[in-house]
């Protein structure tokens, strides 16, 4: 399945067979894919190995993450814009008019190439911080497609030209470009030993108290499930004190710890 999402994704000219002996043939002209679909960190981490990661599938999808709501709202329904409906009706017409006269390749205006060249420069020469992972490695090399296809329903959203502009390319790359702080988030707990995901959550605890600091006791009391025995608490205790990670002021169960940023 992860080899045919990759094939149809790349939306290659011509025809997708699929032959069977008793259920006749499949035939797919000039596929063109697109998937969205929800899940979180833990199940990515329980269902993909990680050389999948730096493969071809993971590299052909944009992942947008969040770990807290951007706004608090307990009923919706009564948030409802009162023109919504005039929207939605102007929208559906707009989708209709697109999905029957538009036809063909889209193109690039002169503009837009002498833009692309110059991000294509700089894009590699000046890698996203945080993604100097080789996992993040063919991502890099697909963020141009991902790009341009982006532009191209921004175009359609804008004009029925059909032609991508600079003014496109921009707003997607700045859109795609946006989500990738979070990126290594998604994959954070893949390939990591037990003891590693128990020291990240004992440092994103500490981020979450008021200061970033608490005593080592409560430190202790809240992982005690973990650690029962405290020798491996104090083991992992200690390795993120060494990385810099925690600093520890005063010895003992009343010693402040605090986090590193």
């Amino acid at each position: 399945m992860v080899d045919l999402l990759v094939s149809l994704w790349d939306g290659k000219e011509g025809k997708f067979e699929k032959k069977t002996k008793s259920s006749g043939n499949d035939i797919i002209i000039n596929p063109w894919i697109n998937l969205i679909a929800c899940t979180t960190p833990a199940w990515i981490a329980g269902n993909f190995p990680e050389y999948m990661i730096g493969g071809g599938f993971t590299s052909r999808c944009i992942f947008v993450f969040a770990d807290e709501k951007d706004k608090y709202v307990a009923y919706p329904g009564r948030h409802v814009p009162k023109d919504f409906e005039t929207q939605r009706a102007a929208l559906t017409q707009d989708l209709e008019m697109i999905s029957n006269t538009f036809c063909g390749p889209f193109g690039i205006s002169e503009e837009a190439y002498k833009w692309g060249e110059v991000w294509y420069d700089a894009h590699y020469k000046n890698r996203p911080p945080g993604l100097d992972d080789d996992r993040f490695g063919g991502y890099i090399a697909r963020k141009q497609t991902h790009i341009h296809k982006l532009a191209m329903v921004l175009s359609a959203s804008r004009s029925d030209s059909q032609i991508i502009q600079p003014d496109d390319l921009a707003l997607a790359n700045a859109m795609v470009s946006d989500l990738e702080k979070d990126m290594p988030k998604v994959f954070d707990r893949i390939g990591r030993s037990e003891t590693s995901v128990h020291a990240g959550s004992i440092t994103s605890w500490l981020a979450s108290q008021p200061e970033q600091t608490a005593t080592y006791m409560e430190l202790y009391k809240k992982f005690f499930h973990y650690f029962p025995n405290g020798r491996e608490f104090g083991e992992i205790f200690g390795g993120l004190v060494s990385s810099g990670q925690i600093q520890q002021y005063g010895i003992g169960s009343d010693s402040r710890v605090t986090l590193i940023k």
